[in-house]
């Protein structure tokens, strides 16, 4: 079984797409209507780039992307998560785990050499939570590890 989630994957949105083109013709439309002059960088650019971006964004395309990956990847040998860009991505082998622990949106890994390593859920929607913590629950019994409940 294998899970995989692009947490900057966004949903196209037509409504941003409109805002965007409207902002790129009013900041096109300022700077004909100014001849181009000395001023016109500093009241038509700004609108004209924030409109390529709402277009990008309504498009689906995330411009945090363009710095780094987010991810969550589940399989049968490995935990894989990371929340942002800047974030340090986070893993666990289900071979070194001896039992896991789930408390209020964190995991606890509790390692065979007795050591254990959490991983915080909780920058992450409540539903990608719940999905997450059926896909852990099912690994988890696949690989004979022991949920540890309170």
């Amino acid at each position: 079984m294998t899970y995989k989630k692009d947490l900057y994957l966004i949903p196209k949105s037509r409504a941003s797409t409109i805002a965007g083109v409207f902002s790129i013709i009013f900041g096109v439309a300022f700077g004909v209507y100014n001849d181009f002059s000395i001023i016109w960088p500093v009241y038509s650019l700004f609108p004209i780039i924030m409109g390529l971006l709402a277009v990008a964004y309504g498009r689906g395309y995330n411009s945090e992307r363009f710095f780094g990956k987010s991810f969550i990847e589940i399989n049968e040998t490995e935990f894989s998560l990371k929340t942002g860009a800047f974030k340090k991505s986070q893993s666990v082998k289900w071979n070194d785990v001896s039992s896991l622990k789930y408390e209020a949106a964190v995991y606890i890994f509790f390692y065979k050499d007795g050591s254990q390593h959490k991983i915080d859920l909780k920058s992450l929607e409540f539903e990608l939570i719940q999905e997450i913590k059926e896909v852990v629950s099912t690994i988890a019994k696949s690989n004979n590890i022991q949920l540890i409940t309170d």
